[in-house]
């Protein structure tokens, strides 16, 4: 679970209602204590955690009120709501999920004022649209939300998976695209849903727990992968990988095992063991032993390092690693015989960029590294094994992702602290960005243009510089006069980066400076960085935060 933590300076308005309403609810507390180690650690306020109880409840709807009491009051709120309401209609169809199958394009999209996406598909890129899948109407009286959709390699059904109101546990349904009725096969409940289909598009791998009910402990305990092939009992779906079906796995009881084929690599299946570690723990096994017993093999430990992306090829397997590289090398294996500790070095590491994600099409491998705030894209030649760096129209964040591996062409999505989400089309043969045929821009009026932005580095409590971004209207004078917001996060290796927040811009054309530190537990400045702000370093993220916030 990921908690963002907000720090913000409103003037004197906000401080005067605050003042006003100094008599929060009362919370109780008890006599709660544990020693450990001789030292006893009191906790006064454990009754909370019983979120069941009546008076826990009592005591959520209290400060809401409360809260609500004072938010309420604030001078301008209701103005500023509105007008974050006629930017949101401001925003063109958003086009996600994105999928090409067998010459068919599969993508969800959200038109303007829809509360969720809908599911479609085209015959081609350019054929016409069909609409597949209504989460508004499918279930009549509920508001559904699409969680995952991945469709068989024939681009003749397309694995949906749904959930209620949010709700993180879903049900998988499986659809006939050209009928577009739903076949029989429903199966409930699976927290991350389906995985990948087989090769020849007869059954599926899904992700599958004990129990729906989040708040029981074996919710997340000895949970498993599943094979389910089409038109059988969901009881009988077998035991594809778990502690219980490969013991010798050493598959922890907290773990979580994810199995299923790669279009890529079509001679293995491969399995991924996951926890809140960032170093990928993945196996692989013959695709001939698929309906029987798989021997698996490893293909990465713990110690192997490898962090942030892999990307696998035939027997090619390229991969991030940290070990021997703080900012992160991109190296290279085989399948045939796995070794990271002799694999070739593809992309050395770079002294003033980290490595943050890689991807591929036919003839490149392409990297995405950071300078801290901003990306920058390198592409590696297959053939002749050079690099070279992709210029961009502009600097910010950017994602790159190739919908059909069997071509060049790929999607770059960028954006920054005050240009919006703009898609391009791009030839990695020739590198000219083209406006995407999927995605347009929003266009914002003019006062929305005129943001600017400040990179600065903050001395932190023990000297060392702590990068901040600061968005702000033209013309504001960075004294200490203004409100100012200011919202970062640190934790697991993810980093501030930069986006387009038409909220954000909305206060900063108020005069309000937006500033986002970039704590240490992300990782803007590498391993080292996110390993500075970790377990027993953990202090150093609020630590960060709280000297941008002096400064």
């Amino acid at each position: 679970m990921k908690y963002f933590f907000a720090f913000v300076l409103f003037g004197q308005t906000l401080l005067s209602v605050n003042a006003q309403n100094a008599n929060p609810p009362k919370t109780k507390t008890t006599d709660s204590a544990d020693t450990y180690f001789g030292v006893v650690y009191k906790d006064p306020y454990r009754w909370l955690e019983n979120t069941k109880a009546k008076e826990t409840e009592d005591w959520f709807r209290q400060q809401s009120a409360y809260s609500d009491e004072i938010l309420n009051k604030i001078s301008g709120r209701d103005d500023l709501v509105s007008e974050w309401k006629n930017l949101d209609k401001l925003q063109p169809p958003q086009i996600r999920g994105r999928d090409y199958q067998a010459g068919r394009f599969f993508y969800r999209k959200t038109m303007p004022g829809e509360p969720v996406a809908k599911y479609y598909f085209r015959q081609g890129f350019s054929g016409k649209e069909i609409l597949l899948f209504d989460p508004l109407t499918y279930i009549q009286g509920k508001t559904l939300t699409i969680q995952s959709t991945i469709p068989s390699f024939d681009g003749k059904k397309v694995l949906i998976s749904y959930s209620e109101n949010g709700a993180e546990v879903s049900t998988i349904k499986v659809l006939d695209v050209d009928s577009r009725t739903f076949l029989p096969d429903t199966i409930f409940p699976s927290w991350f849903g389906p995985i990948g289909w087989t090769f020849d598009n007869s059954a599926f791998t899904y992700f599958s727990q004990k129990t729906a009910d989040q708040t029981d402990p074996s919710f997340i305990q000895n949970t498993k992968t599943r094979l389910h092939k089409l038109g059988d009992d969901v009881k009988n779906d077998k035991d594809f990988l778990s502690n219980e079906s490969y013991p010798s796995l050493n598959i922890q009881p907290n773990e979580l095992p994810f199995a299923g084929t790669n279009k890529d690599s079509r001679n293995y299946v491969f399995a991924d063991v996951v926890n809140v570690r960032n170093e990928m723990v993945s196996f692989f096994a013959d695709i001939k032993d698929f309906n029987g017993t798989l021997n698996w093999k490893v293909l990465s430990t713990q110690n192997d390092a490898i962090v942030k992306g892999r990307e696998i090829i035939g027997d090619d397997v390229y991969a991030i690693t940290y070990k021997g590289a703080k900012n992160y090398k991109l190296i290279h294996t085989s399948l045939r015989a796995p070794d990271w500790e002799k694999a070739d070095v593809i992309m050395e590491e770079k002294n003033n960029l980290t490595l943050e994600a890689i991807t591929h099409c036919r003839d490149y491998l392409i990297a995405s590294y950071s300078d801290g705030i901003n990306n920058h894209i390198y592409k590696y030649n297959f053939k002749t094994k050079k690099i070279s760096e992709v210029k961009t129209p502009y600097q910010g964040s950017i994602f790159v992702f190739c919908l059909d591996n069997s071509t060049n062409r790929c999607i770059f999505n960028i954006t920054s602290w005050n240009k919006p989400f703009t898609e391009f089309d791009v030839d990695l043969n020739t590198e000219i960005f083209t406006p995407s045929s999927f995605n347009k821009p929003a266009v914002y009026p003019k006062k929305y243009q005129g943001l600017e932005v400040k990179e600065v580095e903050v001395r932190g409590h023990d000297k060392v510089l702590v990068p901040l971004s600061i968005i702000y209207q033209k013309g504001t004078k960075l004294d200490g006069s203004n409100a100012c917001l200011m919202e970062s996060y640190g934790a697991y290796g993810s980093s501030m980066i930069p986006y387009f927040n038409n909220m954000y811009a909305s206060l900063a054309i108020k005069g309000v400076v937006i500033a986002i530190p970039h704590v240490r537990g992300g990782s803007e400045k590498g391993q080292e960085w996110y390993k500075a702000g970790y377990k027993t370093t953990k202090p150093n993220t609020w630590k960060d935060f709280i000297s941008c916030a002096e400064y």
